[in-house]
């Protein structure tokens, strides 16, 4: 689905990034609690 919404017509690509990079749950899911909150808080 991914590769799909990407317009490629080979997944191979996409595999390869997601499977060779590097990144970290937790701060991927602090940038995502971040992102919602700004969205339900706000500001003055």
């Amino acid at each position: 689905m991914l590769t799909e919404e990407a317009g490629l017509e080979q997944p191979f690509r996409i595999q390869s990034l997601l499977g060779r990079s590097v990144w970290s749950a937790d701060a991927l899911r602090g940038r995502v609690q971040d992102y919602a909150l700004s969205g339900l808080i706000p500001t003055a």
